[in-house]
C-alpha cells in the first residue's frame, strides 16, 4: 500500500510539473496550406494502356517548435488530399518530445510517426502517395521511454531505460506490433581516466499479429576500454545473449565479443572501427566521418539483427536539417513521398548487412550531394537472401535572393537470390520561387523508368507539376 501511495505520489508531481514546463519553453508555430495540380501520362504505372490523369492535391501542414530549460519538443505534419485513385487521403507525421521530469535524475522521451511506404519493394509503387498501384501503405508508429541517471559518487553511473513501442499498418498485408524494451547501463565515473569500464543488459519483446514476427531478445556485456592517446581509444566487449525467436537454426543463442577502436586525428575527423562474432557469424562495425570547410563525407558498415518493424519505426519521417547540418522547413509542397529508402517488408526477423556512403559539396549558393547505400537481407528462415540498393545525387543552387532550381537522379534496385532483379530511376527537375507573404511557387518536371523481371511490371512515367504553398 506505501508503494502504490508513492507512485501516485509521484505521478501526481509530474502532472503538476508538466503544465509549468510548457508555460516555460518558447514556441515557434508555422501554418500553412500547399495546392498543385500534377500531370501525369501514367497515372497506374502500367506497362501498356497507360492512362493519363490530372491530380488535384490540397496538402495542409503545421510545423511547431519549442524549447525551454527542461524541455524540448518538435512537430511536423501534413495531410494530403488528393484526387488520385490511390487513396485520398494521406496523413504525414513526425513528433517528438524531450522532458526532464527531475533534474537530472528522470527524463522522459516520447515519439509518434506516420509515414507512407510500399508494401512489397520487389513491385512497382512509385515515388509518392498519387500513384494507384494498390502497393502502398500507411505506417503509424509511437513510442514512449522513461530513464533515469544516477551517479554513485565518481566512482560509476547507472542509466536505465524502458520503452514502449505500438506499431500499426493501414494495409492487411504489414503486421502489427508492440514491444516492451529494458536497457541497464552502469559504467565507470568520472575517477577513471586512461581506463575505463561499462556493463550493459538489454532485453525486448516484440509481439506481432504474425507469430513469425514475435520474438524475445536478450544480452548480458562487459565493454573494457583503454585511452592510449587524447586521439585513440581501443576497447574489447564479451557477452551472452538468449533470443527466441522463428528461425531455420538449431540455437539463436550464444557467446558474443567485438574488438575496437576509435580514432579522432583531428576535430573534423573521426574513425569507429570493429570485429567480433556472435551466434549468426562475423559481427563487423565501420563508422567514418570527415568534414572539411565546404564538404562533409560519412561511411558507415553494419551488421545486425532486426525486423520490418523496427526499421519502418527508424524511418526519419522529415529532413529538418540540410548537409550542412543548419536547420531547414521540413514542407516543401510536393506530393508525400514514401520511404526515402526503399524497405522490403517482410515477417520475422533477419540479418542486416548495411553499407551506407554519402558526400556533400556545399558552397555559397550550390550545394551537391551523392549518396548510396547497400543492404543484404539474410533471412533466418528458408527465404532467399535479397540486396536492396539505393543511389542518388541531387544538386541545388540559388539563382537569386527568391529563385531557387534543383535537380535530383535516383535508382533503387531489389535483387532476390531466386534471380529476381527490379530497378527503377527517377530524374527530376524544379524552380521555386518566393512570392509575397512567404509564399512559394514551384514547378517540376520529373521522369520514371522501372525495370523489372516480374511479368507487366515494367513502365515510364512523365510528369509535370505546379504548386503554390502559403503561410497563414
Amino acid at each position: 500500500m506505501k508503494g502504490f501511495k508513492k507512485q501516485v505520489s509521484q505521478v501526481c508531481v509530474l502532472a503538476a510539473i508538466m503544465p509549468a514546463m510548457v508555460d516555460a519553453a518558447n514556441w515557434t508555430l508555422d501554418k500553412g496550406v500547399s495546392v498543385s495540380e500534377v500531370l501525369t501520362d501514367n497515372e497506374n504505372l502500367e506497362e501498356d494502356n497507360t492512362d493519363a490523369a490530372l491530380i488535384t492535391s490540397v496538402t495542409p501542414y503545421l510545423t511547431l517548435k519549442g524549447e525551454g530549460a527542461r524541455l524540448k519538443a518538435n512537430l511536423n505534419t501534413q495531410l494530403e488530399f488528393t484526387t488520385s485513385d490511390e487513396g485520398h487521403f494521406n496523413p504525414r507525421l513526425g513528433a517528438s518530445a524531450n522532458a526532464e521530469l527531475v533534474e537530472q535524475t528522470v527524463f522522459l522521451d516520447t515519439s509518434a510517426n506516420v509515414t507512407q511506404n510500399t508494401v512489397d519493394a520487389f513491385r512497382s509503387s512509385g515515388i509518392d502517395s498519387l500513384n494507384d498501384t494498390n502497393n502502398s501503405n500507411t505506417t503509424y508508429n509511437f513510442q514512449i521511454s522513461p530513464h533515469t541517471r544516477s551517479h554513485f559518487a565518481n566512482v560509476a553511473d547507472l542509466r536505465t531505460r524502458y520503452t514502449f513501442n505500438h506499431q500499426s499498418n493501414s494495409s492487411d498485408d504489414v503486421n502489427s506490433s508492440k514491444s516492451h524494451g529494458l536497457n541497464a547501463n552502469l559504467s565507470s565515473g568520472t575517477d577513471f581516466h586512461r581506463f575505463d569500464w561499462n556493463v550493459a543488459a538489454s532485453y525486448k519483446d516484440t509481439s506481432s499479429s504474425s507469430d513469425d514476427s514475435s520474438s524475445d531478445l536478450g544480452s548480458l556485456d562487459v565493454t573494457l576500454g583503454y585511452q592510449i592517446s587524447p586521439k585513440l581509444r581501443v576497447s574489447v566487449t564479451a557477452g551472452e545473449e538468449w533470443n527466441d525467436y522463428s528461425s531455420s537454426r538449431s540455437s539463436n543463442d550464444g557467446d558474443l565479443w567485438q574488438g575496437s577502436l576509435h580514432w579522432t586525428p583531428t576535430p573534423r575527423t573521426s574513425l569507429d572501427l570493429g570485429y567480433g562474432e556472435r551466434y549468426f557469424g562475423s559481427w563487423p562495425t565501420l563508422a567514418f566521418s570527415h568534414r572539411s570547410r565546404h564538404s562533409i563525407f560519412s561511411a558507415s558498415y553494419s551488421k545486425e539483427l532486426t525486423d520490418s518493424a523496427t526499421q519502418l519505426s527508424e524511418i526519419r519521417t522529415y529532413q529538418t536539417v540540410n548537409a550542412d547540418g543548419n536547420p531547414v522547413n521540413p514542407i516543401t509542397g510536393a506530393p508525400l513521398p514514401v520511404v526515402s529508402e526503399l524497405i522490403n517488408i517482410q515477417e520475422g526477423l533477419f540479418i542486416d548487412e548495411k553499407l551506407t556512403v554519402a558526400w556533400s559539396l556545399i558552397g555559397v549558393r550550390s550545394s551537391l550531394t551523392f549518396s548510396g547505400s547497400r543492404s543484404r537481407q539474410i533471412y533466418e528462415t528458408t527465404r532467399p537472401d535479397e540486396i536492396t540498393t539505393n543511389y542518388s545525387v541531387s544538386f541545388s543552387r540559388s539563382l537569386s535572393p527568391v529563385l531557387d532550381f534543383s535537380t535530383s537522379y535516383y535508382l533503387r534496385g531489389q535483387t532476390s537470390n531466386n534471380g529476381l532483379d527490379t530497378d527503377t530511376q527517377s530524374l527530376s527537375f524544379s524552380l521555386m520561387r518566393q512570392v509575397v507573404d512567404g509564399g512559394t511557387l514551384a514547378f517540376s518536371y520529373m521522369y520514371s523508368l522501372r525495370d523489372s523481371d516480374l511479368p507487366s511490371d515494367d513502365y515510364t512515367e512523365n510528369r509535370l507539376q505546379f504548386a503554390y504553398t502559403f503561410q497563414f
